[in-house]
């Protein structure tokens, strides 16, 4: 099992990044590159990539996280479009956090706090909260300062939505690409209700989107 822990979006935001990434892969110099851009169902904050779990191990994962959570929901606004790596060839399309920064990096850190407790070392690199749209397979050398210019000089609306849950997926890769499947969440707030793997399908994740 290909896992990760995230916080998803609501279906209104989803609908407005979708409407968003339309407006920018129409733009001719985002056109002339070949980039895989991001499904409105499988958008989602990333907070710790774990990668292949064997079945046993990603429901220890998914008990740890889904103990109570004793912080509060709260709200998440989305910020410029940028580049991965900002030099040179790029190759993630990306949305900054304007607002809310402060309690994803809390999540980062209890998640982080969670997993320590199971075995999982802490991640090396500085936790960056973003919201990937699009992944750059491939664009010719001459266009690449065009294609940063135009992905910087896109407006971004208003998007703001309630962060008031944190999940663990599952990403079953094909030919057609990702598909993301919740495997167990929990919700924020001390008196929250936090749900686990319903018994009897620990082995198996449930279908849902992110």
């Amino acid at each position: 099992m290909r896992i990760f822990i995230a916080v998803t979006l609501d279906a209104a935001t989803r609908a407005q990044v979708a409407a968003l990434t339309d407006a920018l892969r129409s733009q001719p110099a985002v056109a002339a590159a070949r980039v895989r851009w991001v499904p409105a169902a499988n958008l989602h904050l990333t907070l710790r990539f774990l990668g292949e779990l064997n079945e046993h191990r990603a429901a220890t994962v998914a008990e740890a996280l889904t103990s109570r959570w004793a912080l509060s929901p709260f709200q998440v606004s989305l910020g410029a479009a940028s580049l991965f790596p900002p030099r040179g060839a790029p190759r993630v399309v990306w949305l900054d956090v304007r607002e809310g920064a402060d309690g994803l990096h809390a999540l980062h850190r209890e998640v982080e706090r969670r997993l320590a407790g199971i075995g999982f070392p802490p991640e090396r690199r500085p936790f960056r909260p973003h919201l990937t749209i699009g992944r750059v397979k491939r664009i010719a050398r001459s266009a690449e300062r065009g294609f940063a210019g135009t992905v910087g000089a896109t407006t971004v609306p208003p998007m703001q939505w309630t962060v008031d849950r944190v999940a663990l997926m599952e990403s079953r890769l094909s030919s057609e690409g990702a598909a993301y499947h919740e495997v167990a969440a929990v919700t924020l707030g001390p008196t929250a209700c936090s749900p686990s793997i319903p018994p009897g399908r620990s082995r198996h994740a449930r279908s849902g989107s992110p």
